[in-house]
Formats: C-alpha cells, sequence, structure tokens
C-alpha cells in the first residue's frame, strides 16, 4: 500500500521535469522570436553597422515580381553608392528552403530608410534579417535560429541539436529521496 504513493510522487516529479523543459523550450523560442533581429548581439561592431544602415535613406525605390536575390544585389549597390563603402548582403539558404520557394517581392516606396526596405523585404519574402560586425544575413527563422545556436554553443552543438543541447544544460531541480523505499 505504501508503495503507490512513492510511486505517484516520482510520476508528479517527472512530469514537473518535462514540463520545466517544455515551458523553457518555448520561453526560448518566444524570446527569440520577439527579439528585434536587427538589434544583433550586443557589443560588437552590428551596432555602427545598424547605426550607418539607418542614416541612408531612398528617395525612392520600386521592385514589381522581383526574386529576392535581385533586391538584395540593389541594396547592395545602394549601400555602396549612399554610404560609401558597400554592406555583405548574405541570403543565407542552407537547406535550400528559400531557392526552393523562390520568394518574389513588390513594393514601390519612397524617402524610406534602407533599415525598413529590408524589413520589408523580409516580410514579403517569409524571412529575417539577422545584422552582425561583418554582413547583413538574410534566412529564414529556422534557418537563422540553427546560425545562432551555432555561434553560440560552438561547432560541435551546430544544426538542429543545438537547441536540444542549450536545454540539456538547463538546471532542474534535484528532489532527494533519501530513506525512501523503492522496492
Amino acid at each position: 500500500m505504501n508503495r503507490l504513493p512513492l510511486f505517484a510522487k516520482l510520476l508528479a516529479m517527472r512530469t514537473i521535469a518535462c514540463r520545466v523543459l517544455a515551458v523553457t523550450t518555448l520561453v526560448t523560442s518566444w524570446i527569440w522570436m520577439q527579439s528585434n533581429l536587427l538589434a544583433g548581439p550586443p557589443g560588437n561592431d552590428a551596432g555602427s553597422k545598424r547605426k550607418a544602415l539607418s542614416k541612408i535613406t531612398l528617395s525612392s525605390i520600386e521592385f514589381e515580381e522581383s526574386p529576392l536575390s535581385s533586391v538584395l544585389d540593389y541594396l547592395r549597390a545602394k549601400t555602396r553608392a549612399e554610404g560609401g563603402h558597400p554592406s555583405n548582403f548574405i541570403l543565407y539558404d542552407p537547406n535550400g528552403t528559400i531557392a526552393e520557394q523562390d520568394p518574389k517581392v513588390s513594393f514601390k516606396l519612397k524617402k524610406i530608410p534602407i533599415t525598413q526596405v529590408i524589413k520589408y523585404a523580409c516580410e514579403l519574402s517569409n524571412t529575417e534579417v539577422l545584422v552582425d560586425r561583418n554582413a547583413i544575413v538574410i534566412g529564414t527563422h529556422d534557418e537563422l535560429f540553427e546560425l545562432k545556436m551555432a555561434r553560440r554553443n560552438g561547432p560541435a552543438n551546430a544544426g538542429r541539436n543545438g537547441a536540444v543541447v542549450q536545454l540539456a544544460r538547463t538546471p532542474v531541480p534535484r528532489i532527494d529521496f533519501q530513506g525512501a523505499d523503492l522496492g
């Protein structure tokens, strides 16, 4: 009779640990999605790149059913013409997702900062942007998430398992069963 309450306690603790892990996963994903992707990681040259980009205002820009890669080529040329030096634009597509979807971008804008043009192009092509000190990286949410995890955890934890490895390091409260009768 005494074994049933102990089993129930063990099952409840296992359930709590699983829920903690699930909540941690959801919170981590939510925080990352809610972050301002143009903000980039703190403490590097990404801030100066963002400031330089925000100072570039285009008098007008128009694209009609243009491939995303063409838009990025145009923006690269415009940053060179307007800012003195080109920004590196990278279409990060290791899984071929963007190439497979072949997103087309159409918009007509006037007197707009180039950062807003990048934002709109990404929204229209179902991609996201990450600004770091060396480049402006455009990719899908999942691919940019994998890239960020690979940078954070190092090459050993890169790829889809990066998030799992990070969560495996999350501490779960320890429960002591000293003196418990399991048999």
